[in-house]
């Protein structure tokens, strides 16, 4: 008995040696690679503290010499002056159109757009002047007819005259610190050696003027002429507007904004929204790779105010078209938008949903992105590629998982119309608060995977199955 209990102590003791062992071998291996580990981390900081170029210094003496460069000063362009501005930074802001001016745009901002006004101290003047116009009921026509009208639940989406929010976002830009000129650019050209911008520009008086800036950002619209010039946008656009406004008075329309999908134009649609005068902003996007002429583009446009009946029926007979025009511009981003001490931003950089054809919000982020981006390689002493580059990453992070399932989805609606009928089927069961969340999803303000939902993109493609099985055994 002795013998036994002797030998199963020495077992025991021989068994905890190994387990001590084992686990002092493995704190061993952990223990070695963490030093490793640290010892990495050591060198890669003291070899990029090597590389680090000290701050790159602001002009401050000539007149003619800024640190940035701002062509065009639409609402991406003046934003991205307003940060950069605010920011301590030498800015020039080049308009070629004296303000104010108009432009081709459905003037719906979200939330995401008005938190930028906010900052800016915009939207709060607005407001005071009573130059907003809240979307409060809202509607949706399917290609086969089909329609629903509600109230939104959540008033955030608003619409303010392109004519009115370009002039104040200059203005705000200005009071920031900016320096802005009404002239064109004619001529620019990248001095390598000095890693400068040289710039001729000419004025309405057909004056010329020579400018320096270390970095040129680009907000000079969907044709991108400067961008092209360089080389940086070498796409064709990919979509065209028009738009016609309706005289106050003279309409029928109750809403504040409906959406007609028509069937000729899928997968874009005509909208209609009324602006805070009682003019009707009617407009029509389409979207296409092919080169389309513009005057039949705009003649079948205005066809179609006049023969459609639901478009017809829903601003009035008596409807008086004040004016009408159309123009080219670029959806769903483009590759690259970016090269040495050079940034787009804007619709020239395609910032525009290529499924609502919505752009305000998506430009005006960009640019605040550029401004970011701009700011901390003036910091860290470098304006190149490599660093500019973190532009496009934060775009494709904010919007690109957007714009990737909107053009997704345009070419399912082009493909099957009937998808848009049950969506109207399903919003009329919804009700308010499910054309709420649609709306809130449109304009960007809510992620499009909100689709993705049992009660909504499931529910919508059931209702087209029931749909084509009525039709195919009717």
């Amino acid at each position: 008995i002795r013998d036994r209990y002797q030998r199963r102590v020495r077992g025991n003791i021989k068994m905890a040696k190994n387990k001590i062992a084992a686990l002092f071998a493995k704190r061993k291996f952990s223990f070695i690679f963490l030093s490793i580990l640290l010892i990495y981390k050591i060198f890669r900081i003291i070899r990029n503290k090597k590389k680090l170029l000290p701050p790159i210094p602001s002009f401050t003496v000539h007149d003619s010499e800024f640190d940035v460069c701002i062509v065009g000063a639409g609402p991406s362009g003046a934003t991205c002056a307003f940060y950069l501005a605010r920011a301590g930074m030498k800015v020039l802001l080049l308009e070629k159109n004296n303000f104010p001016r108009d432009k081709i745009c459905g003037n719906l901002l979200s939330p995401r757009a008005q938190i930028h006004l906010s900052e800016m101290g915009v939207l709060q003047e607005l407001l005071n002047e009573n130059a907003i116009q809240k979307v409060c009921v809202g509607g949706f026509v399917s290609p086969s007819g089909k329609s629903f009208f509600g109230n939104f639940i959540e008033e955030k989406i608003i619409s303010i005259k392109r004519i009115v929010l370009d002039q104040r976002i200059a203005q705000a830009a200005i009071t920031a610190g900016a320096t802005m000129h009404y002239t064109e650019v004619k001529w620019l050209h990248y001095d390598q050696n000095n890693r400068l911008w040289n710039i001729v520009t000419q004025n309405q008086n057909n004056n010329n003027k020579f400018w320096k800036s270390r970095v040129v950002v680009t907000a000079d619209g969907p044709m991108s002429r400067i961008a092209r010039s360089i080389g940086v946008i070498t796409s064709p656009h990919n979509a065209i507007f028009a738009k016609a406004s309706i005289q106050p008075g003279t309409h029928s329309f109750l809403p504040d904004n409906v959406i007609f999908y028509v069937q000729q134009a899928l997968p874009g649609y005509l909208f209609i929204s009324k602006e805070v005068d009682d003019t009707l902003s009617v407009c029509l996007i389409y979207f296409t790779d092919k080169l389309i002429s513009g005057e039949r583009f705009l003649n079948f446009f205005l066809r179609l105010i006049a023969e459609d009946t639901h478009i017809r029926g829903a601003i009035g007979y008596e409807a008086i078209i004040s004016r009408s025009e159309y123009c080219y511009a670029r959806v769903g981003g483009v590759a690259k938008s970016f090269a040495n001490n050079f940034i787009v931003i804007g619709d020239a950089a395609g910032h525009c949903d290529p499924l609502t054809g919505i752009g305000l919000h998506y430009g005006i982020e960009a640019a605040n992105f550029a401004a970011l981006t701009i700011i901390e390689g003036f910091k860290e002493g470098d304006l190149s590629e490599k660093l500019l580059q973190r532009y496009q990453q934060r775009c494709n992070r904010a919007f690109g998982l957007t714009f990737f399932l909107s053009k997704k989805a345009a070419g399912m609606f082009k493909n099957y119309p009937m998808l848009l009928d049950a969506a109207a089927d399903v919003i009329q069961r919804k009700g308010d608060e499910f054309i709420s969340s649609w709306s809130l999803v449109r304009t960007g303000t809510k992620t499009r995977l909100w689709y993705l939902r049992p009660d909504v993109g499931p529910t919508i493609l059931l209702a087209a199955i029931i749909q084509w099985l009525k039709l195919k055994f009717k």
